[in-house]
């Protein structure tokens, strides 16, 4: 147990990070479900919506638990963290229609756009933490 919390202390930015994404993807999907299904809402409305509410989720799930983020940034924070989602969505819309029109990915039984979703959400993931962890969260403490 002292070695898995040992591990836990060296790679606690990553597993929270993934645990929290994991969170926040569950949290959009609900959304969407909830505003399509029950709410009867246009899908491109309840997109936009389930965006917003899954990355304020992950605003604070990020700032808490994850980067723990200074109170006295709390603002500047807010104000960065969602021009990055929103930049890295901006990539995700380009990414993904470009991959898929150059065949840039290899087929996988048929399913070149899911294969080339995985690669863009590895991108747009990989960026998120990048940004989090070098520009938003950056006075953070440790």
């Amino acid at each position: 147990m002292k070695k898995l919390m040992e591990l836990y202390g060296r790679y606690r930015h990553f597993v929270n990070y993934f645990f929290f994404g994991c969170v926040t993807t569950f949290v959009n999907w609900l959304a969407y479900a909830v505003l399509t299904g029950l709410a009867h809402m246009d899908y491109r409305l309840a997109n936009v919506l389930a965006w917003f509410i899954s990355v304020s989720v992950a605003f604070y799930t990020n700032r808490r638990w994850v980067f723990e983020g200074d109170d006295a940034n709390i603002a500047r924070e807010m104000a960065r963290f969602f021009a990055a989602r929103a930049f890295t969505g901006a990539v995700e819309i380009v990414l993904l229609p470009a991959m898929v029109g150059w065949g840039l990915t290899m087929s996988l039984l048929g399913v070149e756009n899911f294969v080339a979703k995985i690669l863009v959400t590895v991108n747009t993931t990989v960026l998120n933490y990048v940004f989090s962890r070098l520009y938003i969260f950056r006075g953070a403490r440790k």
